[in-house]
């Protein structure tokens, strides 16, 4: 799996390398607002940027519920540990004295005829 994403961002770069090198001559003009400056950069410039910004805003959108899912996996984890460790206690406990506590089957129906 490793070797296929490998290959992948191998192929994404050159892909991307080559879009950069074919469009590099481009000129593109970036009008901000009406009382800032207007820059003339490079297409391929402009469309990194613009993927860039985009990247920066989808991981802060997200931060809050990858924050919030991390948090309800330590208290699963936790959780878990809780009921091992209980779990681990009850299987120390003796069978016997649970047996001879309850009745068996035959004990009650011997009983009722």
């Amino acid at each position: 799996m490793r070797y296929i994403n490998s290959l992948f961002v191998l192929v994404l770069g050159a892909a991307l390398a080559t879009f950069i090198w074919s469009n590099y001559a481009q000129k593109v003009t970036v009008h901000f607002t009406d009382y800032l400056y207007t820059v003339e950069i490079s297409l391929s410039l402009a469309l990194f940027c613009s993927m860039l910004a985009g990247f920066v805003l989808a991981t802060i959108l997200s931060l809050g519920n990858h924050i919030s899912l991390r948090k309800r996996v330590r208290m699963a984890h936790r959780q878990n540990m809780q009921l091992e460790s209980e779990l681990a206690e009850l299987r120390k406990l003796p069978l016997t004295e649970s047996l001879q506590e309850t009745p068996s089957a035959s004990d009650q129906t011997g009983a009722s005829t």
